[in-house]
Parts: structure tokens; C-alpha cells; sequence
């Protein structure tokens, strides 16, 4: 199984959270790794929302948080 150091969860097109998600996640992928949840119409949506879903990607990259 996987056991990757960072899964980026967004809020679209299915809308994660950590409340109802959280645990099945850390079950999923070990209980060691962060999650982060995102707005999935930067993350997820092409088109017009592309160069915006560039810079979260970055943000979140360069911070380890994603952008308010």
C-alpha cells in the first residue's frame, strides 16, 4: 500500500472534510501522513480557474499550507 507523506484532499468535485473523512483517510494511508483540504475549484477546475489552481498548487508547496 501507499504510505505518502502528504494527500491533498479538495472540496470539489466530492467535498472532503475532516470530520466526516478524516479517519477513513488515516486508515486508507497510515495515520502518519498530513492531509490538507483545499478548495477544489482552484485544485480541481480547469479552464479559468487554472492559473489560480497554479498558484494554491504553489502556495501550498512552498508553505505547506494552502491559501486562505
Amino acid at each position: 500500500m501507499a504510505a505518502p507523506d502528504l494527500v491533498v484532499l479538495p472540496s470539489e468535485p466530492y467535498p472532503f472534510s475532516e470530520v466526516r473523512h478524516g479517519a477513513a483517510i488515516a486508515r486508507a494511508f497510515g495515520g502518519s501522513m498530513r492531509r490538507v483540504f483545499v478548495d477544489g475549484d482552484d485544485f480541481c477546475w480547469h479552464g479559468a480557474r487554472t492559473l489560480e489552481g497554479i498558484r494554491a498548487v504553489r502556495t501550498l508547496v512552498n508553505s505547506g499550507q494552502p491559501p486562505e
